[in-house]
């Protein structure tokens, strides 16, 4: 589903506006959700920062994902930063939200697995390194909680 979200303050009247369309049908983006907040609350917001700002724009009947969140606090964020522009408009299509989710995770894995490879390198190494002493040890101590005269 394709979402335009069309963001505009009105210093007139202290306001923020923050319409969501949604693709319904091929080319067809109705309103589904239109939400208005007091300007001043806002600028406060952001100079708190990001999670409070987005906890503040979600409500019951606007609650987009995180991910879109962030990018809608972003937007804000620029929005107010600037004297001049009064609206800004954001397009996220899912199949491109996903997308990219579903890539950076994948990167995440690999480094994970890529370091995890790497530590086990280094501990192989290590016993390597020290096989001379391991194998000229006369005598192991082991623990056995079950027969103790065994020790």
């Amino acid at each position: 589903m394709k979402h335009k979200y069309v963001i505009s303050k009105d210093d007139e009247k202290n306001t923020l506006i923050i319409k969501e369309f949604g693709e319904t049908e091929k080319d067809m983006m109705p309103l589904l959700s239109e939400e208005t907040y007091d300007s001043s609350h806002i600028k406060e917001l952001i100079e708190k920062g990001e999670k409070d700002l987005i906890a503040a724009i979600r409500t019951k009947s606007f609650f987009p994902s995180s991910l879109y969140m962030l990018q809608l606090s972003v937007a804000i964020s620029e929005l107010y930063a600037s004297d001049d522009k009064t609206l800004t408009e954001l397009f996220i299509d899912d199949k491109d939200a996903l997308a990219t989710t579903e890539k950076d995770e994948t990167e995440d894995e690999i480094k994970s697995m890529d370091d995890d490879v790497t530590e086990e390198i280094s501990e192989l190494d290590k016993l390597l390194e020290h096989e001379d002493t391991a194998l000229k040890q006369d005598k192991v101590t082991v623990e056995d909680e079950e027969n103790p005269e065994s020790r």
